[in-house]
């Protein structure tokens, strides 16, 4: 009879444990069911012409049909300030492969290279965001 007690009880833990392993992996498997990563946007950074040319090169899975709005859905940081988009008119959003030019002193952003000056020569941090994701974040040298 402590036999088939004691093999009762074995058979009880084993389906236990064995149930609530189960229970855990379907859990973690429901919460990732349906929750593809979304690609993110990319863009480049370089030096034209003593500016900075920032340049959208994808446009990643969360774009608007008119572009990311520079007013609430781009941020870009120069050293650790960031660029206002107050000299940008009419341009309702960044768009694929569209540039946008850093440059002058205190520095502009605009999306015509002929509106900003040169930069002075030296090295530039760049942090570009694009809806709360750091999509660029390096430096960019002015010779």
């Amino acid at each position: 009879m402590k036999d088939n007690l004691l093999v009762f009880a074995l058979i009880l833990i084993a389906s236990i444990l064995f149930f609530s392993g189960c229970t855990d992996s379907s859990e973690k498997d429901s919460s990732e069911k349906g929750t593809i990563p979304l690609e993110s946007a990319s863009a480049v950074a370089r030096s034209e012409n003593g500016r900075i040319n920032l340049t959208l090169i994808s446009v990643g899975d969360n774009m608007p049909s008119f572009g990311y709005s520079l007013k609430d859905s781009v941020r870009i940081i120069l050293n650790g300030e960031e660029l206002s988009d107050d000299n940008l008119t009419g341009n309702l959003g960044w768009e694929e492969f569209e540039n946008l030019y850093i440059g002058g002193n205190p520095p502009v952003l605009d999306d015509d290279l002929s509106n900003v000056d040169i930069l002075e020569p030296g090295d530039y941090q760049i942090t570009i965001i694009i809806l709360e994701t750091v999509i660029f974040d390096d430096e960019v040298r002015i010779f």
